[in-house]
Formats: C-alpha cells, sequence, structure tokens
C-alpha cells in the first residue's frame, strides 16, 4: 500500500500513550496517526509490539489498565489505508509486567505473549507468561493460557536489572511458536532461553544455552523454508560479541553456531 508504518510513544496522563502512524514511503507525509485509548502503558519503559499483516493491516500491542484499574493486556487492529480500528482484544492482566509480543501464522490467527517481572535476583522472580491465540479477523480469544516458571522462564531484555521481557518471537506455517530472550542467573550474569509452543499453546520443546554475560540476549529470530530456526543475538553487554545460530525447528538441536568477537550486537535475520 505504500506505507510506512511506525510506532513511538506520546506523553499523557495517567501514563505513556503509544501512538501509531502511516507514513507515504514516497513523500515521507503523514497517511494517518492513532493513539489508541485501550493501549495507554503502565510502565516509564513500556515494551509494546507492532506487527503487520497479510491483508491490509496492523496489529499493535500493549499493557495498560481499565477505568476501574484492573490491569489488562490489549492487541488492536488497524487498517493500513485509513487507520481505522478494525478489532480489539482485551485479557486480563493476570502475570506481572507490561512487555508483548506478537506472531501471525498461516492461517491468520494471531498468537499473543505477554508478562514480565519484576524480581531483583535470579532465585526472587516473577516469570508467569499469558499465551493467547486470537482470531485474525474479529479478535476473539481462542484460547488462553497462563504459563508459570515451572511451564517457561520468561525472557528479559535487561537481565543485569532483572526486568523480564520476551524479547523476540518467531512463528511457522505451521503455527507453531518459539519465544526467546535471555534470563538472569545467579553464576554468569545471563543465559539464553529459547521456548517452542504448539498451535495450541503446550509447550514442544525448550533450548537453555549459556550467554555469557549481562548484556544476553536474542534480538530477532525467523523460520527458514525448511522449518529450521535462525536467531540473531549477543552474547555480552556492551556490544561484546555477535552471534547467529541455526537450530531444528522439530527439537531446537544446535545445527551450527557462528560468534564473532568485538563486533557488537546482531540485531536482525
Amino acid at each position: 500500500s505504500g506505507a510506512l508504518i511506525t510506532r513511538g510513544h506520546v506523553a499523557g496522563l495517567p501514563a505513556l500513550q503509544i501512538l501509531v502512524a502511516a507514513r507515504e514511503v514516497r513523500s515521507g507525509g503523514i497517511r494517518w496517526q492513532r493513539e489508541p485509548a485501550s493501549l495507554g502503558t503502565m510502565s516509564a519503559t513500556p515494551d509494546d509490539d507492532l506487527m503487520v499483516t497479510d491483508d491490509g493491516a496492523v496489529v499493535v500491542s500493549g499493557s495498560g489498565r481499565l477505568t476501574d484499574g484492573s490491569g489488562v493486556f490489549h492487541a488492536v487492529k488497524l487498517g493500513v489505508a485509513d487507520g481505522n480500528e478494525r478489532w480489539t482484544a482485551t485479557l486480563p492482566r493476570s502475570v506481572e509486567g507490561t512487555t508483548t509480543r506478537l506472531g501471525r501464522d498461516a492461517t491468520g490467527r494471531v498468537r499473543m505473549y505477554a508478562g514480565g517481572g519484576t524480581g531483583t535476583s535470579a532465585s526472587s522472580r516473577d516469570l508467569d507468561l499469558l499465551e493467547a491465540s486470537l482470531d485474525g479477523e474479529s479478535g476473539r480469544a481462542l484460547w488462553v493460557r497462563r504459563l508459570d516458571e515451572a511451564a517457561v522462564v520468561l525472557t528479559s531484555t535487561s537481565c543485569t536489572s532483572a526486568r523480564y521481557r520476551g524479547k523476540a518471537i518467531a512463528m511457522d506455517d505451521a503455527g507453531n511458536a518459539v519465544v526467546a530472550g535471555c534470563r538472569a542467573t545467579a553464576s554468569d550474569g545471563a543465559d539464553f532461553d529459547l521456548v517452542s509452543f504448539a498451535p495450541d499453546g503446550m509447550q514442544r520443546w525448550r533450548v537453555e544455552a549459556p550467554g555469557g554475560g549481562a548484556g544476553a540476549a536474542i534480538n530477532a529470530m525467523a523460520f527458514d523454508t525448511a522449518g529450521n530456526l535462525l536467531y540473531a543475538g549477543q552474547t555480552e553487554s556492551n556490544g561484546g560479541a555477535a552471534l547467529v545460530e541455526k537450530r531444528r525447528g522439530l527439537d531446537g538441536a544446535l545445527i551450527w553456531r557462528m560468534r564473532e568477537d568485538g563486533a557488537g550486537p546482531a540485531q536482525s535475520i
């Protein structure tokens, strides 16, 4: 449609507000911009997500509160052409955190992972995760699961401060999802976590690998045409070492690993 979709944040009361805008590719002019009221964030450092779909729309997710003060996770679908809202999905915020991550399978269903944590050490943390499958046409929740730490360790963008967040998500054509990032540990600062979920939300496999530093993170993931998982990130803070790995989508087994010291983080696939 010749549009560049961006998201950002504007100051508002009582919290920051997510701003979604579409710009013309040729001129850079604003086609439209929206501040979905249902997506008001609760944190000074919000961690929301945006995903463009194949049916001429964009889905934005975030965390907010209802008028009665109860916390909720939201997803809203906007038309790329006009910015008009197609649907809004609201899920009870039954887990801690303000992070959301979006994925979409080949049938058009939207998968949302939401949560976070407020623990200050590897031994005292809240790592519950909310997982939901939404109908792509209506936004209706097809199923919602809450996973506790025994099922999955929710990942982090800032392991040094023990703020646990999902960092990257990838989905294959069959609807299997992988959520990844880093998590704080008591021994070496941070490790990687990758957890695969089936289309019904049940866990398929989980891989833990040493990250070797407090700034370890997986920044981007994607499946190749053979169903293997590729991801890129960093093994140390302050731009230490770039990392790219390839694993089998079936069971998470490592195929190959590339590390380049001093190259800074690998940010995309």
